[in-house]
Formats: structure tokens, sequence, C-alpha cells
């Protein structure tokens, strides 16, 4: 566990799983986020295929010393194991997940989701580490309407 003085939060809000970069102030190292949105293209609800895409979330830090982090992601609009797309009124059922298999959902590590975690040796110029996030759009809804659908995830990261 992390001593008061040790740890950090940053939340970040994401639109359409877009990253704003957010930098932590007076501390060292500083870091940073930023991320490509999840994009799932065309979805044809008549097909019988799962529409996935794939998206990232980057951790960038300065200084000296190596960072150990987390990052969880909210609900969104929905609850973690029912996510929603949303264009007006209308809804398509998504999820993201940590892994390529597409079995764990990307959550806060609570109710069964887990977290995206890693390690980075934090350098004067800023050092990255990327994490990819894998997403879903079940097949079968049938009753989706033309349109843009968007979420929005809060992303916290600790450090």
């Amino acid at each position: 566990m992390f001593a008061a003085n040790e740890m950090k939060m940053l939340k970040i809000a994401v639109l359409t799983l877009a990253i704003s970069a957010c930098a932590s102030a007076n501390a060292d190292p500083t870091c940073t986020v930023s991320a490509s949105g999840v994009a799932f293209g065309n979805y044809n609800p008549l097909a019988n295929a799962n529409a996935d895409g794939t998206g990232s979330v980057s951790v960038t830090c300065t200084g000296s010393a190596t960072v150990t982090y987390t990052i969880g992601a909210s609900t969104g609009s929905g609850a973690y194991l029912a996510r929603k797309l949303v264009s007006g009124s209308q809804t398509l059922n998504y999820n993201v997940y940590v892994d390529n298999t597409r079995t764990t959902i990307w959550g806060d590590g609570s109710s069964g989701t887990s977290l995206l975690s890693g390690n980075v040796v934090a350098t004067s110029g800023g050092a990255a580490q990327a994490s990819t996030v894998y997403g879903r759009i079940s097949s079968g809804q049938a009753t989706a309407s033309v349109g843009s659908y968007s979420d929005i995830l809060t992303v916290t990261v600790t450090y």
C-alpha cells in the first residue's frame, strides 16, 4: 500500500476513449497521460460478428525514478459488465478489455474487472509506457439505428 505522501491520482476525462493530457504538479517524477480512442468503424447490426477495435493509454514520466502505475476506468454510460455507446436516445452494448482475447474487462479492480498496470523509468526527456485497450461491440444488436455513437470514461492513474 502507498503512504499518503507517495500516492498521487490523476483523473482524466475520456471522450470516446480519447484522453486529454494532464500533468501532476510539484513532485518528482511528473507524469502525464494520453490516449488514442477505440475506433470501431461502421457497425452492421445484422451481421453475426462482433465489431472489435483497439486504442491505447500511455503514461509518460519525467524525472529520475522508476514509476509503478495502475490505470483504472469508470463504467461510462452503463455498468462494468454492460457499458453503453450512446447516440441520442439510442444505445449499443459494448465493453473495453485489458487483453486481446477480450475476456478481462477493464475497470477499477472491483466486480471481476482488472486494472492496466506497468512500470516506466522516468527520464529528463520523458519516458513513455503504452498499454493497449481492446474494445468490442457485441453482435446481434438488430435494433441499432444509424448514428454516431460514443461514450465517456474517466480514467484514474495512480503512481
